[in-house]
């Protein structure tokens, strides 16, 4: 192993964790950064999932709300392939510290080095009050 060895080189699957701030129902469509693919993986990552555990409950509602959107903002920061969403609609609810799995495709999604992924909090009418989440990503070296 070279001095520049990483976790990343490190067949199978890691975890990168963040806690995103609660977002207040009165606050605009806000972003949060959730995963920057560093230098350090020159192959990239193949991303398997992403969960969030809310910290507190949320109880979904249709006219005034948040949806939780998982955007792929690229390597420059100008990308918006929404990859998955969870609208907390009525019947859409959050429990605290309960995964909720937000994205799981059936194949691992490539991304390149300084790629970003963010969670946007997106405001529908008046919002929704949504507490901090924990973000995990599953991903693993290309």
């Amino acid at each position: 192993m070279s001095a520049k060895s990483q976790v990343y080189d490190i067949p199978g699957e890691h975890t990168k964790e963040c806690t995103t701030p609660s977002h207040a129902a009165a606050t605009a469509n806000e972003e949060v950064p959730v995963l920057v693919v560093p230098a350090s993986a020159p192959e990239g990552f193949k991303i398997d999932g992403v969960d969030l555990y809310p910290g507190d409950d949320v109880t979904g509602a249709n006219t005034n709300t948040t949806h939780l959107n998982l955007i792929n903002r690229g390597t420059d920061g100008t990308g918006t392939t929404e990859l998955a969403n969870y609208d907390l609609t009525s019947g859409n609810n959050l429990t605290k510290a309960v995964k909720k799995a937000l994205y799981a495709p059936a194949t691992a999604l490539s991304l390149a080095v300084n790629s970003v992924l963010v969670l946007q909090h997106e405001k529908v009418g008046t919002g929704l009050l949504v507490p901090a989440l924990r973000v995990v990503v599953r991903f693993r070296p290309a």
